[in-house]
């Protein structure tokens, strides 16, 4: 298990991107995806599989530009170092433009119209 550096994920996203296991992967759960390839903690685990973590409408607009990228191509990747932002850029945008800021501990998102 790798340490969830903005580096470590996103090579691990761009080798996922590439492969077609793990665009599946991401498809299907971007949250169990994380768990699987990195060594999370447990308040950074609890951050991306709860709902005090994570309000399931951000999961889903997550998921949903995720999936989106997965099977249509774009980018998905973390920028910056403090905050650190989720950048997903589907090719073919299907829904609304969101940002998402990723501290070390939780993530704090929202969605932009």
């Amino acid at each position: 298990m790798l340490t969830p550096t903005v580096d470590n994920i996103n090579r691990i996203l761009s080798l996922a991107l590439a492969d077609p296991a793990g665009k599946e992967a991401l498809s299907k759960d971007w949250r169990a995806f994380m768990s699987t390839h990195f060594a999370l903690s447990s308040e950074q685990q609890k951050s991306v599989q709860t709902v005090s973590g994570l309000p399931p409408e951000r999961v889903q607009a997550i998921q949903s530009a995720i999936t989106n990228v997965a099977e249509n191509g774009g980018a998905i990747r973390l920028s910056g170092t403090d905050p650190v932002m989720l950048v997903i850029r589907p090719e073919k945008p299907a829904e609304p433009t969101f940002s998402c800021t990723v501290q070390i501990k939780t993530f704090v998102c929202h969605v932009e119209g």
